[in-house]
């Protein structure tokens, strides 16, 4: 999908929405790294380092959870954010993937009453939203996570909540429908806004896009500089330690 009709396929709403924030979309790359791609290229104040990639990012926030991770519970800052979106994520991994296993449902004869095979499903999908939560299964997560390309499971989901609690940013999303919901926590100097498009007739997979200020209200417009005083820190992107890994 080229960058034209990617832009075609935002619906109404989010049009409107770009519009009364003053706001362009800017697409990125089709890539399953599209949510990092735009981080990257979302207008900001104080922006991540240059000539970062997808790909720090996602070994940045590994390394981040692992660390957590291996923490006392107790000690833990991460993953207490983070466990029930990502248990419920994990869940519908699998019920994607129980779905995909089993017969189609007419095969079962559920549509005929068939009982027995009815109580079988059931019982598969309710074992899904009772099993334990590991660390086995965080894991799994952070080795999503730190691959690049991937996105189609429960590593995408939490992606989002992740790189906004951990960078410090405060993540403005437009949604289909044309409304906005915040992720992380209140910080002008790290506010963007992205785009959440939704697998559709129109649009082939889920996707993100970044978004500037149009030439009137863009930083440039406005006289606002990019170089201000930092935030508070919350990781290594943004620190000494990021710096000596990755320049």
């Amino acid at each position: 999908m080229s960058v034209p009709e990617a832009a075609c396929t935002l619906t109404d709403p989010q049009l409107q929405a770009l519009q009364e924030q003053g706001l362009q979309a800017v697409d990125v790359p089709h890539d399953g790294d599209c949510f990092f791609h735009a981080l990257l290229t979302a207008e900001i104040l104080e922006p991540f380092p240059a000539g970062l990639t997808p790909g720090h990012l996602r070994e940045d926030l590994a390394r981040e959870l692992t660390e957590d991770l291996n923490r006392l519970p107790e000690d833990r800052i991460r993953w207490p954010l983070l466990d029930v979106l990502g248990q419920s994520a994990a869940a519908a991994d699998e019920f994607r993937q129980v779905l995909t296993d089993i017969p189609p449902l007419q095969q079962l004869g559920i549509d005929m009453g068939m009982r027995n095979d009815a109580i079988a499903l059931q019982n598969q999908i309710l074992a899904l939203t009772t099993q334990d939560w590991s660390n086995q299964d965080r894991n799994r997560i952070i080795q999503a996570l730190a691959s690049s390309g991937v996105y189609d499971n429960a590593s995408g989901d939490i992606a989002p909540v992740a790189a906004a609690w951990i960078y410090n940013l405060r993540i403005n999303v437009i949604t289909p429908q044309g409304t906005s919901y915040p992720i992380g926590p209140h910080n002008p100097l790290r506010e963007l806004t992205l785009i959440r498009q939704e697998h559709n007739p129109n649009t082939p997979h889920d996707h993100w896009l970044a978004t500037r200020g149009t030439p009137a209200t863009g930083m440039a417009a406005t006289g606002a500089s990019a170089t201000v005083p930092p935030g508070p820190t919350a990781v290594a992107v943004f620190g000494d330690s990021f710096g000596e890994a990755h320049t």
